[in-house]
């Protein structure tokens, strides 16, 4: 359904609007015509096109599919085997690194994509990661886990920052993996974060602080799936306030949360229809 929708949107918002759909879908290279909307559509079974976000489904369907094979190990295993599987992961996100110094390196070459760890590689270790954080808890106190959690997540914040600020337009695809989704910068800043959020006091069960966030997570698929519309809009609205004159550490900031703020709302309002769950995950 968010596949058809993203792709309609362009024909339908120029049409009843006047307006460029580019305005609101700045990165977007799609042609709104009827022709062009009816091809993606047939395509959206292979392919995302207007919506770049909706990559994430077809990785996420990759992964429910896999788990028929991999939820078996999980619920038998233990700390060790946990330990082994999720070393050899974070050792492929380190690869992006040596590529810089080894072309090629455990068999991975221009004609083999499939090295030595790629078994362990990519999305499945979140997944995997997330298995083990749930099953093994961490019993230490808010300010013990600090004590090694903030350095991690300051330096991988660092050291994400700094390769995007040295990244150029030609340079995105070749350093992309440095600050991806499946880089190791992403993955300590996730792990970091989440064992803060667990070891904090006020997110006990049962607390107030607790029962937002559980009710925030549960709509947290639908923000990601709607946001993609309400980026440009809400960016052309600080504009109309005047608000874009503001440092960058500002106003990205403010517009993620105004994004993220409006994104919320729009689906907890269809969070009542009946069938939600279909609509919005």
């Amino acid at each position: 359904m968010w596949s058809a929708f993203y792709t309609v949107f362009p024909w339908s918002y120029e049409t009843l609007t006047g307006d460029s759909f580019h305005s609101v879908f700045p990165l977007s290279r799609v042609t709104p015509d009827l022709e062009t909307m009816g091809t993606n559509l047939l395509l959206i079974p292979l392919k995302f096109s207007v919506g770049i976000h909706l990559w994430y489904l077809y990785v996420l369907m990759g992964l429910y599919l896999f788990l028929p094979v991999i939820s078996p190990w999980v619920e038998k295993a233990g700390k060790a085997a946990f330990a082994y599987f999720l070393l050899l992961w974070a050792l492929t996100l380190l690869f992006p690194y040596l590529q810089t110094i080894f072309p090629s390196y455990l068999g991975k070459c221009p004609w083999n994509e499939y090295g030595a760890l790629h078994s362990f590689s990519g999305y499945l270790g979140y997944m995997v990661l997330g298995c083990f954080l749930r099953k093994y808890p961490g019993n230490s106190s808010f300010a013990r886990t600090a004590c090694w959690a903030v350095p991690c997540l300051a330096a991988a914040f660092w050291f994400t920052l700094h390769f995007y600020r040295t990244s150029t337009a030609q340079a995105w695809s070749s350093s992309g993996d440095y600050i991806g989704f499946a880089s190791i910068n992403v993955a300590l800043m996730s792990v970091a974060l989440f064992v803060l959020f667990q070891s904090f006091t006020a997110f006990r069960a049962g607390s107030a602080p607790r029962r937002f966030l559980a009710d925030f997570s549960s709509m947290s698929f639908g923000i990601y799936l709607v946001h993609f519309v309400l980026v440009g809009a809400v960016y052309r609205l600080f504009g109309m306030l005047h608000l874009l004159f503001l440092p960058a550490s500002l106003s990205i900031p403010l517009l993620t949360a105004a994004t993220c703020l409006a994104a919320w709302g729009i689906i907890k309002l269809l969070s009542f229809l009946p069938g939600s769950r279909y609509l919005i995950g």
